[in-house]
């Protein structure tokens, strides 16, 4: 909350972590709207129903206490229900065609805003990104215009998922989407990956290729 307004605001840095993390089915009810009208103290009436401002205040809560909350506590349950009732399988595969339609689009509509869709502004998402930076631990490999290779050591989400023994779960609604991503955030980009933290390998090599 802001100590110098009445008005209680979210902090961008925040409110972009919150965006990210959230599963889809969490923003599809509603919640875009809501983060859309917290971005402007000035262009939004102040909250005037008792009890609102509480809703709005800072949780306090760290990274790893938000990724618990948003992912351990009730939606890996829930997919592992939904495993055993459809076949584990049968689930997962349904899983990753899923994630990747919904980040494919939701990509497609970020692209959008950049005024660039290249690897070089690839690189910089990474590089400043408030979730990245505090969600993973990487090195840059190798940065060129046609190439952006990351050698990925930690993983917030690996070891969320991973921890409550759903590496599986994990791979299909987070990582498997990567490819998708990359692909709508530029046609012409190819993912290349053979490992991930998720899968139980010791680091992930995402590598970038910009064909054509």
């Amino acid at each position: 909350m802001n100590s110098n307004s009445d008005t209680p605001t979210i902090d961008p840095g925040r409110r972009n972590f919150l965006k990210n993390i959230l599963p889809a089915s969490f923003l599809c009810l509603g919640c875009k709207n809501l983060f859309a009208q917290a971005q402007s103290k000035e262009t939004q009436p102040p909250v005037s129903e008792p009890g609102k401002d509480k809703f709005l205040e800072d949780s306090g809560m760290s990274y790893l206490e938000v990724f618990a909350i948003a992912f351990q506590y009730y939606y890996i349950p829930v997919m592992k229900q939904l495993a055993e009732q459809l076949g584990k399988e049968k689930f997962l595969e349904m899983l990753k065609k899923a994630s990747s339609d919904a980040t494919a689009e939701s990509t497609k509509k970020m692209a959008q805003a950049f005024p660039s869709v290249d690897l070089t502004m690839m690189a910089m998402v990474y590089k400043t990104n408030s979730l990245f930076q505090h969600a993973l631990c990487y090195d840059t490999i190798e940065q060129t215009h046609n190439v952006l290779e990351l050698k990925v050591h930690e993983c917030l989400w690996a070891k969320t998922f991973r921890e409550v023994d759903a590496g599986d779960i994990g791979f299909a609604a987070i990582c498997y989407s990567d490819y998708a991503q990359a692909s709508a955030f530029n046609p012409k980009i190819k993912m290349i990956r053979s490992k991930t933290l998720m899968e139980g390998h010791e680091y992930c090599n995402h590598r970038y290729v910009m064909e054509g």
